[in-house]
């Protein structure tokens, strides 16, 4: 094959490709004129995109149509405006209208990864229909939430007595008291530093003491509060006939139910 036959087969080939892409455009505008409702269809629009980027863009690089109007020695301005006229100006894309949703598309919306911020504005009963996974990645990050305020409250405590420490434990010593409430000021803050009692009896002195009580006639609950328990596993393990004779004194009632979630290694690894 000689040059000149080269060339001429180079020039049809790249004219077969401006006038398939003027096809194109025109194609596309008949059927948006015969189904309108195209426009709002995601491959129809990201085909009009690019054959509007195509024809404004003149680009000058292999393929493009400032490439092309150059090779086929065409008036680039010209053309695009002639272009323009006949075909973009009609393939002005309308914005994209929003689908009502599916019931798939909004309990895949629920599912997705939500943020502790985010569950306090959901209404309980959204929470309740989430899927669980959903409701065990919640639950982790409540209770890792949890912990760093936890470690973050402690850290403020110990930098607020070794601030005020010494400060209180002489105004203590002054109000001549081991334990209750000091008040002082800091600039516009009130400081307010409890220290309250916790006294610790030792059991079998007082058992020691009770009976001494009950040796002289007293009655010792005028003295002492008491108060008896059986421990669960030991009631468990009697006899039936000792546990009988407890039974009357017994009542079983139900304690907080708590809940802990865990995605499975096996699921996370088919997902």
């Amino acid at each position: 094959m000689n040059i000149t036959a080269l060339v001429d087969s180079e020039i049809a080939l790249w004219t077969a490709v401006l006038e398939r892409a003027l096809t194109d455009a025109h194609l596309l505008l008949k059927q948006a004129r015969r189904k309108p409702e195209l426009w709002q269809d995601m491959p129809f629009r990201i085909e009009v995109n690019r054959l509007r980027r195509f024809f404004r863009e003149r680009s000058m690089e292999v393929g493009g149509f400032g490439f092309l109007c150059d090779l086929l020695q065409i008036g680039i301005d010209k053309a695009a405006q002639r272009i323009e006229d006949e075909f973009l100006t009609h393939l002005k894309l309308p914005p994209l209208e929003r689908q009502p949703k599916t019931e798939d598309d909004r309990r895949e919306d629920m599912n997705a990864t939500i943020t502790l911020k985010q569950l306090h504005t959901m209404p309980l009963s959204d929470v309740a229909k989430l899927d669980g996974a959903a409701l065990a990645d919640l639950q982790q990050q409540a209770n890792a939430a949890l912990e760093r305020a936890k470690s973050a409250k402690e850290f403020l405590d110990g930098a607020i007595a070794r601030k005020y420490g010494d400060l209180i434990k002489q105004l203590r010593q002054q109000s001549g008291k081991d334990f209750g409430t000091v008040r002082f000021t800091d600039g516009n803050v009130q400081v307010v530093s409890d220290l309250p009692k916790r006294p610790q009896w030792d059991q079998k002195k007082l058992e020691g003491v009770v009976e001494r009580i009950k040796s002289s006639g007293e009655d010792a609950r005028e003295f002492v509060e008491i108060s008896y328990r059986v421990s669960e596993r030991k009631f468990n393990a009697w006899p039936s006939q000792i546990r009988s004779a407890f039974e009357g004194a017994r009542t079983v009632k139900p304690g907080k139910p708590t809940f802990k979630l865990a995605v499975s290694v096996e699921k996370q690894e088919a997902a």
